[in-house]
């Protein structure tokens, strides 16, 4: 396995290359827990706080066991958010994910891509929308139990 990294002005690129050296295929995910910071304590502001591109994508709730289609956009965070986004197999581009994040004062936005190949083909590409809220962010050890407000993990 190799990662990857550039740094520019105002772009940061990560490419992970996973060479299986076996003769059997095996399944493998990737996670890169990219968290944002959001200003002005504004996690919980859906003007301020969101993600947009998931429309119609399947949605896996991992707290609840929750499964639906996510009908419209934006993704916000209203509570403890542990969410994965699978695109649907018909989605015309299921294979490169494309989500603008807000992260605090209107128009304060970043914009997230990502794709995969195996075997030189492309692969759908899914997304996870993460935020522990404040239960969850005091039961946490390596989480300070009020950044939950300051913070959106999109991977």
């Amino acid at each position: 396995m190799v990662l990857a990294i550039k740094v520019e002005a105002s772009q940061l690129t990560t490419t992970l290359t996973v060479q299986n050296t076996g003769t059997k295929a095996f399944p493998f995910q990737a996670l890169f827990h990219t968290y944002y910071q959001v200003d002005e304590h504004a996690a919980l502001n859906s003007a301020k706080c969101y993600v947009k591109g998931l429309e119609s994508y399947q949605v896996e709730d991992k707290i609840s066991g929750a499964s639906y289609i996510q009908v419209s956009d934006p993704v916000t965070i209203q509570g403890n958010v542990d969410h994965v986004y699978t695109p649907p197999v018909d989605h015309p581009k299921k294979d490169k994910l494309s989500v603008t994040i807000g992260v605090g004062p209107p128009c304060k936005t970043m914009r997230m891509t990502a794709h995969g190949t195996v075997g030189g083909k492309p692969v759908p590409t899914s997304c996870v929308v993460w935020n522990p809220h404040k239960i969850k962010a005091e039961e946490m050890s390596d989480f300070g139990s009020d950044q939950y407000v300051d913070m959106i993990c999109v991977e």
